[in-house]
């Protein structure tokens, strides 16, 4: 699989993907934080309301929450993220 680079996205990016992927719920926690909820299993992360987000920063929050906590496959979320 053809992975994407991840090197210029936004918060905006994330939220659209996390809607796209149905299995979370996007809240502005403040105006500088949006807070990212997996619908399952109740657990949450914040990311910053920066842009463009570091790329560690989005691969960790692949990796780590889309994948380990929600479940998601990579094809699923490289399908609807792609920045």
């Amino acid at each position: 699989m053809d992975y994407p680079r991840l090197v210029n996205c936004s918060f905006k990016d994330i939220e659209y993907a996390c809607k796209k992927l149905g299995g979370c719920s996007v809240l502005y926690a403040s105006k500088h934080v949006i807070k990212i909820t997996c619908i399952s299993n109740q657990k949450a992360t914040v990311i910053p309301s920066s842009k463009p987000l570091k790329k560690g920063l989005v691969w960790d929050f692949v990796r780590t929450f889309l994948q380990g906590v929600c479940g998601f496959s990579e094809e699923q979320i490289f399908k609807v993220l792609w920045c």
